[in-house]
């Protein structure tokens, strides 16, 4: 899937979606060093075996790549809806709303990571949704810079973030893990409700500033 989204993002982006992949690559692997090395910003937590190599021992390669498919397709699809400041906070929203599924699934359910101490949600510490928050506000920032008008279509995106989504709400289901399984796609709709609402306040009060325009274009050329 990773390959796919890579494929998908050059071929409608070309060197802007290359430099956004290095970028976010680098990135949250960085994230994850600092984690698995000094539990900051999601807390104490290791990767098992089960994912294949790893950097520095640490991170597995594989990791990063899927930071980038689903932050690639979070962007896209808050591109779509919203704006500046909030296009950073819906992807970031988007991507928060899936790790409510992931990670009782990853690593309650097949272990790809263990948590050193036990936390309040399915063993996860609270802290971890915090650091995701903040990865990701860093992660959109910077493609908020380099691709600020994505060309990736819309039913590509929302299919990669679905199939993505699906795999651990299946696991999460099965598990009877049901606050995961209803917390994950209420946030997600409570975050697209929100986005909706600014994204028609937004247009209303352009809508508004432009029939002001207009008059006080008219009322200057009367007079």
């Amino acid at each position: 899937r990773s390959l796919a989204v890579l494929a998908n993002a050059l071929r409608t982006d070309r060197w802007k979606a290359l430099w956004a992949f290095v970028a976010i690559y680098l990135v949250s692997l960085v994230s994850e060093l600092m984690g698995t090395t000094y539990g900051i910003p999601f807390g104490a937590y290791s990767y098992t075996a089960l994912l294949g190599m790893k950097w520095f021992d640490r991170v597995p390669l594989l990791i990063p790549l899927s930071w980038f498919t689903m932050s690639w397709a979070c962007w896209v699809i808050a591109r779509q809806r919203s704006r500046g400041v909030r296009t950073v906070l819906l992807a970031a929203a988007l991507l928060v709303a899936w790790d409510l599924l992931l990670d009782p699934a990853m690593s309650k359910v097949t272990s790809y990571w263990v948590w050193a101490e036990r936390g309040t949600y399915y063993d996860m510490p609270l802290l971890n949704l915090v650091g995701w928050g903040v990865t990701g506000l860093v992660l959109f920032i910077i493609l908020n810079k380099i691709v600020p008008n994505p060309n990736g279509k819309l039913p590509f995106a929302l299919s990669v973030y679905l199939v993505n989504f699906s795999l651990p709400l299946g696991f999460c289901v099965l598990n009877q893990y049901w606050l995961a399984a209803l917390a994950a796609p209420v946030a997600i709709a409570v975050t697209w409700v929100l986005a909706t609402r600014f994204a028609s306040a937004s247009t209303v009060a352009e809508h508004r500033r432009d029939s002001l325009t207009t008059a006080q274009g008219a009322f200057s050329q009367r007079n």
